[in-house]
């Protein structure tokens, strides 16, 4: 199983290049991520060797997924649509969920405190 995904990213990947297509898809772990030349955050007009975390599964459904969204921002980078906010929910979403589960520790903790 793993070899066969290992096989087959590199396949995906060798197609993408003969395409022109800059972007790679690399497996770290259990995940999958884009690495290529992105256009920097603070400034867009510089492209540089970025990674872009996806959080989806390294299996067969993953792959997938990750040359549906590679289209989509090749797509945006040549049409200068790219825009980080776009990619970046997984991040916040993350940050939203560690609030949300240290607000809810903070009060199971007050209640603690308060009603011993």
């Amino acid at each position: 199983m793993i070899m066969q995904l290992r096989k087959e990213l590199l396949n995906i990947n060798q197609d993408l290049s003969r395409k022109g297509i800059k972007l790679r898809i690399e497996q770290r772990g259990e995940k999958i991520n884009l690495r290529g030349p992105l256009p920097c955050r603070s400034n867009t007009c510089i492209t540089k060797i970025q990674r872009l975390s996806l959080g989806l599964q390294a299996n067969q459904e993953g792959l997938e997924e990750a040359i549906k969204i590679i289209q989509l921002i090749t797509f945006q980078i040549e049409h200068k649509q790219f825009e980080w906010k776009h990619w970046a929910f997984q991040k916040a979403q993350k940050q939203q969920e560690t609030a949300d589960n240290d607000a809810f520790q903070s009060i199971k903790s007050f209640e603690e405190a308060f009603f011993s």
